[in-house]
């Protein structure tokens, strides 16, 4: 019987490294969530560095591909049991489900803040209504006032006279 042990890869590559675990014949668990800047999506691991991996007899060919390396306590692979296979499952329905998907916006200091997908609010249209036309009508006026009087200055110097 396989057991769920943890395999350390390079972060920033988990999926090319799941992709290679799993042509050397072993079964895996990647969990990741998706982050949305501006209008770019990208997919990003839930925990950076780390790809699950079901481990039969013959797990020693996984230390022979570039880039992963199986996770040891005292020479036995890492393996996840019982309940923290549960919350792992739990995890991974989470990820499925969108739950840590996140938003990434820049803030007044122009840094990046993230907040979860489901807390956002949708953008709402805005309603025109007859007070914003009114508005622009008033500051049309205005501004047509000030460039009339900016035209007709008059050039004469009042201090000398």
């Amino acid at each position: 019987m396989s057991r769920l042990g943890i395999c350390a890869v390079r972060s920033g590559r988990e999926r090319k490294s799941q992709e290679e675990i799993e042509r050397a014949g072993f079964g895996t668990r990647l969990l990741s969530f998706r982050v949305v800047t501006g209008d770019r999506q990208s997919e990003r691991a839930l925990f950076p560095g780390l790809v699950f991996t079901y481990l039969d007899a013959g797990y020693g060919v996984l230390d022979e591909i570039e880039g992963v390396r199986v996770l040891r306590n005292q020479g036995q692979p890492l393996r996840v049991f019982g309940p923290d296979e549960d919350r792992l499952a739990a995890i991974e329905l989470g990820c499925l489900m969108g739950e840590f998907n996140r938003v990434q916006a820049r803030n007044t200091a122009g840094r990046y803040t993230s907040t979860p997908i489901a807390a956002s609010k949708p953008k709402q249209k805005k309603r025109r209504c007859r007070s914003l036309t009114a508005r622009a009508e008033r500051r049309r006026k205005r501004r047509a006032k000030r460039r009339g009087l900016r035209n007709h200055t008059d050039p004469t110097n009042h201090l000398a006279a």
